[in-house]
C-alpha cells in the first residue's frame, strides 16, 4: 500500500466539487492499514469493527479480510452486513438496550452473540434468543477519567455474580 502525499490529498479535495457539507473524505488504504496494524499489535485478540462508526459498504468490504468480525447495534446494521455476504457467526450484537424485535430477527437469522449490560436484557435475551451466547460487560471504576462512562455501560459486579449463580 502506498502512503498518500500532501499533493495526493489536495488533489482529492479539489476533485470533490460541490459536495454537501459535512462531507467525510476517507482513504480505504489508510483504514485497512490501521486495522492490519492494530491486529498485528494485538496478537491473539479478535478484532471486531463497530459498524456504527462508519457503515459505508466500501469500508466493510475492505476490512472483511482483516477483521475477525463486526459489532452491530441494530437490525438495520445486520441487514446491511447480510447484503454484503457477512456470515452471522462473525457478528456481535452489542447495543446495551436491544429492541425485542431486533433480537428476535437477528437470532432467527443465525446471530448468536449478544452483549449483556443489564438485568432487563437477560430477560429479553432469554425470551427472544434462547440458548444464545452472551458476553457480559461489567462496570469498572473510571476514577480520574476525563470522560467518565462507568455508569453508562455494564452490570455491577455484584449483579454479575448473582446472575452467574442463579441461572
Amino acid at each position: 500500500m502506498t502512503k498518500n502525499t500532501r499533493k495526493d490529498w489536495l488533489e482529492k479535495i479539489e476533485n470533490l466539487g460541490e459536495k454537501q457539507t459535512p462531507y467525510v473524505l476517507t482513504d480505504l488504504n489508510i483504514i485497512e492499514e490501521n486495522a492490519r496494524q492494530l491486529k498485528s499489535l494485538l496478537d491473539n485478540v479478535k478484532i471486531y469493527y463497530a459498524v456504527k462508526s462508519n457503515s459505508n459498504p466500501e469500508i466493510i468490504k475492505r476490512l472483511d479480510g482483516v477483521v475477525d468480525g463486526y459489532d452491530i447495534a441494530s437490525l438495520g446494521e445486520w441487514e446491511q452486513l447480510q447484503k454484503d455476504g457477512v456470515s452471522p457467526d462473525r457478528i456481535l450484537f452489542s447495543n446495551p438496550v436491544k429492541i425485542p424485535n431486533h433480537i428476535k430477527n437477528t437470532y432467527r437469522d443465525g446471530l448468536s452473540y449478544y452483549a449483556l449490560d443489564s438485568l432487563d436484557e437477560i430477560k429479553k435475551l432469554s425470551e427472544f434468543a434462547p440458548g444464545a451466547n452472551v458476553y457480559i460487560r461489567v462496570q469498572v471504576s473510571d476514577y480520574g477519567s476525563k470522560f467518565p462512562l462507568s455508569k453508562k455501560f455494564g452490570l455491577l459486579p455484584s449483579h454479575v455474580a448473582e446472575y452467574a449463580f442463579h441461572r
